[in-house]
C-alpha cells in the first residue's frame, strides 16, 4: 500500500511543492500532509486511499471541465453572425442583414422559420416554435408567444419579430 500511496501522491506533490514556492498553501499541501501523517501512524492502506481517491477526483474535474469547454465552443460556432432586421426606409419597412454587433437595443429582429434565433429579446409579433435543446438539453420544443423571451434558439414552428433587449458585448 506504501508503494500505491506513492504512485498515487507523485505528482500531488509536486504540485503542492510548486504551489509552496509562491506562498500558497493549496488542497493539495493538505492532501500530501494527510498521506504522509497516515504513513506515520503505520495506516497505509488510509494514505494510498487519500491520494488514490483525491487523484481520481481531479482526473474527473478534468475530464468534466474538458467536455464542459467543448460544449460551449460549439454552442458558439453555431451561433449565427448576422440578423435580419426590418429597418424603415423611404418606400416603407424592409428586411435587411446585419452582423451582430451592427444592433442596438430596440431594433426589430425577423426570426424565419427554421433560422437561429441570433440575439435574445422579446417577440412583438407572432409565434414560435422554439427548439432549445442545444442550451437546456430539453427535446420539447417551447411554444413562444408575444412578450415571450427568446434566447440563443432555433425557430421551428413559424416566423416572429422581437425587440433586442440588450446589446451584446
Amino acid at each position: 500500500m506504501l508503494v500505491a500511496a506513492v504512485i498515487a501522491g507523485y505528482r500531488i506533490a509536486i504540485s503542492a511543492v510548486q504551489a509552496l514556492r509562491v506562498k500558497l498553501i493549496s488542497i493539495d499541501l493538505l492532501v500530501v500532509t494527510a498521506a504522509v501523517g497516515a504513513v506515520f501512524i503505520d495506516n497505509y492502506w488510509e494514505s494510498a486511499a487519500v491520494t488514490f481517491l483525491f487523484a481520481l477526483g481531479k482526473a474527473l474535474e478534468t475530464a468534466t471541465l474538458r467536455k464542459t469547454r467543448k460544449a460551449l465552443s460549439d454552442l458558439v460556432d453555431q451561433a449565427p453572425m448576422t440578423a435580419r432586421v426590418l429597418r424603415e426606409g423611404p418606400n416603407g419597412p424592409s428586411e435587411e442583414i446585419v452582423e451582430l454587433w451592427e444592433l442596438e437595443p430596440g431594433d426589430v429582429v425577423i426570426v424565419k422559420n427554421g433560422e437561429q434565433v441570433p440575439v435574445d429579446g422579446a417577440i412583438v409579433h407572432g409565434v414560435g416554435g422554439l427548439d432549445e435543446a442545444m442550451i437546456t438539453g430539453a427535446l420539447l420544443q417551447r411554444l413562444a408567444a408575444v412578450r415571450g423571451r427568446l434566447s440563443l434558439c432555433a425557430d421551428q414552428a413559424a416566423a416572429a419579430k422581437w425587440w433586442l433587449s440588450m446589446p451584446m458585448a
